[in-house]
């Protein structure tokens, strides 16, 4: 028999998001300007809607938990509590990564360097594992996070950092993805040939198909991978993305090299081909998502 779910002990969420709110406190200490002051102040009214959101998603997660009969033991709300750091070690934290940073971006650039890039992508990760009856609300809470992002980097202004923090989402949506990830040609404008382009086979091929850019001297396909609801400025231009796909095609036309569905690849690989072409007179740029 389960417990009553009202006996269930609280899950203490206090610190959650306590890095965060002292990367803006210290920031706000350390702005020297009226713009710097001006875009910490709209982040901090920009979280404050987020903190809401953040609650009333934790609330219905845990009441949709409880529908289903998960209620937590005393011992294991106990283990769950003290599994976070202590406010002691966060406080060590905040002096370690901000403190000694010279001005407000550069602790704004300190938080986002280890936030958005390992710790928001393997967020989008766990939605495999989401239940059916959250699913629909775990995508729109991390799309709300994806875009407080994108935000907070866009305070920060600089294009060069941005590429920096994407990068870091690239390497680690390469880390997570495995050989059972579809790989989908994402484009903008929309473009119709990407409907007969094989994701799954992509997926399983991925992997060689990297090691063979390297050999052919061009940009590996993991270059490529954008991140899901990215702005498609931050994707690639036709001309970026085309030498791999056709040293690729060509590659695997001419050699023996062996890899999952050969053919079914060669076959997606000259589709992605077609699908350039048909952008580059639209000036139109495009990215590989991956199915995590």
């Amino acid at each position: 028999m389960h417990p009553d779910p009202t006996r269930e002990p609280p899950i203490d969420h206090a610190l959650d998001h306590y890095m965060e709110e002292q990367a803006l406190a210290c920031a706000a200490a350390k702005a020297g300007s009226d713009h710097e002051r001006a875009a910490i102040e709209r982040l901090r009214r920009l979280r404050e809607a987020l903190m809401t959101k953040r609650a009333d998603h934790l609330a219905e997660v845990t009441a949709k938990r409880h529908a289903r009969g998960e209620i937590y033991s005393d011992a294991r709300v106990a283990a769950i509590n003290s599994m976070g750091p202590s406010k002691d070690e966060l406080d060590h934290n905040v002096k370690l990564c901000f403190e000694g940073q010279p001005d407000a971006f550069g602790i704004l650039k300190s938080y986002a360097m280890t936030s958005f890039g390992y710790a928001l992508v393997s967020q989008r990760n766990l939605l495999s594992h989401t239940p059916d009856d959250i699913l629909a609300r775990a995508h729109e809470m991390l799309k709300a996070e994806e875009a407080f992002a994108t935000e907070w980097l866009d305070a920060i202004g600089d294009p060069e950092f941005s590429r920096e923090v994407r990068q870091s989402q690239r390497d680690t949506i390469a880390m997570f993805r495995t050989a059972s990830s579809g790989m989908f040609l994402v484009t903008e404008p929309a473009c119709p040939l990407t409907e007969d382009i094989d994701a799954k086979a992509l997926g399983r091929a991925w992997n060689k198909l990297d090691s063979l850019s390297r050999e052919l001297g061009v940009k590996q396909l993991s270059a490529f991978i954008g991140i899901a609801g990215q702005s498609f400025s931050d994707s690639s231009t036709v001309d970026e993305l085309l030498p791999t796909i056709e040293s690729l095609a060509h590659a695997l036309k001419e050699t023996q090299l062996k890899i999952p569905s050969k053919g079914v690849v060669r076959t997606s690989l000259e589709g992605i081909r077609a699908a350039l072409v048909w952008l580059r007179p639209r000036k139109g740029r495009a990215h590989f998502e991956v199915d995590l």
